[in-house]
């Protein structure tokens, strides 16, 4: 199961640190190593691509129809619609300037709000992704977006086009609506191909939009690490990445809606051609919409929501995000960093940060930043993937070789267990038989970052040199002790058992954690037989950091 990473890691053409003020610039994880030149890490990742693309010779896409865009806008449905009441309502204790939030760590419940939010736009819908699966969760949302769009509903889909999604057939029938548009970020140079356009344009092709956001009549917004797929639904029988979103009103929400348009409306940006001879639907709406509300108890939610019976927190906000510059090496003026703008929101760390991120590589530049955090008495803790449970080894390998500095230095760290995905789906959702549902295994997906229990972030930013130089990355910042208090009680009452504390013994680690009722300490990693070790073991010794 592949999570929102790119398959093959990319390249960069910086180093150092991108956040120098002392503050939580130590979220963003900068990288200084150098132990290979760049020439040969070109050189490395081009014969990989070659010989993928050796391997699929023969296999030959047809030309893709596509067009530059026609510029386009938000459309603010006004606080009068039925979005704009509702958020009236989840505002009705906000002060002035302040923003609403309801928090979604349960994977059903998240689904549930992207159809309510859909099924109540009147005039328009943008979503922003870098994977649509054409899986249930898929093709019931694109098929529900199909029914707005019958009201009259104008709809805007954004998609990278590295990450898994529907194939252009598919789009192409969904774009034949008059009132939708489907665009591609970053287009591959040959459709469908990886292989073939990181060879033709390597450092174009492997720079992508990694942003999440799904906007309804610019009046709701939910935006958080979630992609859409089975996976992050709490709806795959193997397999759960365990997140968190945010469902807002208020300020914030235009100046996501202004952050879509930028994206929309870039140059990087290009128009899906819709089929001529299209299909009235891409699916048969009804029964994937009714079966999707059904699976994701969604009726309920979606009246609870209008009945004001959801528990929202408010507090200032800022949205923040890349610029889509930050892809284009034409535009180096126009690179605008994430995580500038989050230091700037949240300010200097006095007494506590928590950082949750499944990829984790903060580079010697950042365990030195955070240090530093400890040694003036803040209190840090790190929650990031045992290498069972996540999906990415060699990004695993890139963070183990910090563990250690990083609990000399003082911080708390924790590992995600892959088998807390029952439990976690016990606590949070459970079927009509009132038995437990879920998969067999769970990895953290959540991008988090808690500063004092006073403010937070919540998007779709990892802590690694991907996020930071390659993929463009979008969240919020909000400014709410009684959201901050809730998403670190949260994390922590998961970590009881559902996460191992990692800590040094002598040069060596120590894995401290409750197994079949008690407390157990193991000398390797957690879960992990021989042979994954064993791999994590030998990546570890390549020169891609700066890839991961």
């Amino acid at each position: 199961m592949c999570s929102d990473r790119n398959s093959i890691p990319g390249m960069h053409h910086e180093t150092g640190c991108a956040i120098r003020r002392p503050a939580v610039n130590t979220v963003i994880g900068c990288s200084n190593r150098c132990e290979a030149s760049l020439a040969v890490r070109l050189t490395w990742c081009r014969t990989l691509c070659l010989a993928l693309l050796l391997s699929m010779v023969g296999c030959v896409s047809a030309p893709r129809a596509v067009q530059p865009p026609q510029p386009s806008y938000a459309l603010d449905a006004g606080r009068q619609s039925k979005l704009g009441r509702i958020g009236t309502q989840a505002l009705a204790a906000a002060l002035a300037e302040e923003s609403a939030f309801h928090l979604l760590p349960a994977g059903r419940e998240a689904l549930a709000a992207r159809l309510a939010l859909v099924a109540g736009a009147e005039r328009s819908i943008d979503l922003q992704y870098y994977i649509l699966r054409a899986d249930s969760s898929g093709m019931g949302l694109m098929a529900a977006l199909w029914q707005a769009a019958e009201r009259g509903v104008r709809v805007r889909l954004l998609l990278d086009d590295w990450g898994a999604r529907p194939d252009d057939a598919t789009l192409q029938r969904l774009a034949a609506h008059s009132h939708i548009e489907v665009r591609l970020f970053n287009p591959l140079v040959h459709p469908r191909s990886a292989a073939l356009s990181l060879l033709l344009d390597f450092e174009r092709t492997q720079q992508r939009m990694h942003n999440k956001l799904l906007l309804a009549d610019s009046q709701a917004a939910i935006v958080g690490g979630r992609n859409i797929g089975d996976e992050y639904f709490s709806r795959h029988h193997e397999f759960e990445f365990g997140d968190v979103d945010v469902l807002t009103f208020g300020p914030v929400v235009p100046q996501m809606a202004a952050a879509f348009d930028l994206y929309w409306n870039d140059a990087l940006s290009l128009s899906l051609l819709s089929d001529p001879v299209a299909l009235k639907s891409p699916t048969q709406p009804a029964e994937p919409v009714t079966e999707l509300w059904s699976a994701a108890h969604g009726s309920d939610w979606a009246r609870r929501l209008a009945a004001g019976e959801l528990r929202f927190f408010s507090g200032r906000a800022t949205a923040v995000h890349d610029k889509p510059g930050k892809l284009d090496p034409e535009r180096p003026s126009e690179d605008s960093r994430l995580g500038r703008e989050i230091a700037s929101a949240m300010g200097a760390v006095e007494r506590e940060l928590l950082i949750v991120s499944p990829y984790f590589v903060p580079g010697d530049g950042g365990v030195a930043q955070l240090r530093e955090l400890a040694k003036r008495g803040v209190r840090v803790t790190v929650v990031t993937n045992t290498l069972a449970a996540t999906d990415v080894p060699a990004v695993h390998a890139g963070y183990a070789r910090y563990r250690l500095e990083l609990l000399k230095a003082g911080l708390a760290l924790y590992e995600l267990r892959p088998d807390a995905a029952q439990r976690e789906r016990g606590r949070n959702e459970r079927n009509e038989r009132n038995e437990r549902t879920g998969s067999s295994r769970l990895s953290l997906h959540a991008k988090l970052m808690v500063a004092d229990r006073s403010s937070a972030f919540i998007g779709s930013m990892n802590i690694d040199p991907r996020s930071q130089r390659l993929n463009t990355e979008n969240g919020v910042v909000v400014a709410s002790p009684a959201l901050a208090a809730e998403l670190v009680d949260g994390v922590q009452r998961a970590l009881v058992n559902d996460a191992w504390r990692v800590h040094e013994e002598g040069e060596g680690l120590r894995w401290t954690g409750v197994q079949d009722g008690k407390l157990v300490t193991l000398d390797h990693d957690p879960g992990a037989g021989w042979w994954l070790r064993l791999q994590a073991s030998l990546l570890a010794w390549l020169p891609i950091e700066d890839l991961l």
